[in-house]
């Protein structure tokens, strides 16, 4: 409940502070684009509700039927996982479609520069160097959002603008890996 409480303690400082506008820990301040296209997001969670995986159906012989097997240990693994990858497309929307950058603190290399890409390439990421809006994506998970209450302030405030069901939400922000700061 504290969390919750904290961010929308947070929600509040974003909004007395300058309408649609909101500073991240990082000290990068992003503004809410104006709207964004639910028809995008539609077909987002569509396009996962397709691939959601089916729990299996085992006999049970002592009972002469067939019964779903939620406790399937396959089953659990693939819905977890399909799980991140949904909350992790629904988040990379809200960030590319929903936000854009208002101001930079001096000590933040922007989307534009390259030594916060070496950085992340050397530990593996794979990142769309030629693309403005994969460069600008990458930049803001990797570099702006610090912590769990920077992925909050983003996913409400933008989802909130999306018109993303608060479920949908809850998943996206449940999905980032809990960086200390």
């Amino acid at each position: 409940m504290s969390g919750e409480n904290e961010t929308a303690k947070l929600v509040d400082k974003v909004l007395e502070k300058k309408e649609g506008v909101f500073e991240l820990s990082s000290g990068v301040v992003l503004r809410l684009k104006n709207t964004i296209n639910p028809s995008v997001i539609i077909d987002i969670l569509s396009e996962l509700e397709s691939g959601r995986p089916e729990p299996p159906v085992v006999y049970i012989e002592a009972l002469d039927r067939e019964e779903i097997n939620y406790d399937d240990p396959n089953y659990i693994s693939r819905k977890d996982r399909w799980e991140t990858v949904s909350a992790g497309r629904i988040a990379d929307a809200l960030i590319l479609l929903g936000t854009e950058i208002e101001s930079l603190p001096k000590k933040i290399e922007g989307p534009n520069g390259n030594k916060w890409i070496d950085k992340y390439e050397a530990l593996g990421f794979k990142i769309k160097r030629n693309s403005e809006s994969a460069r600008y994506l990458a930049w803001v998970k990797h570099e702006a959002i610090q912590n769990q209450k920077d992925w909050e302030a983003i996913t409400e405030n933008v989802g909130r603008l999306a018109g993303v069901s608060e479920a949908d939400v809850k998943l996206a922000q449940d999905s980032f890996p809990d960086k200390k700061s």
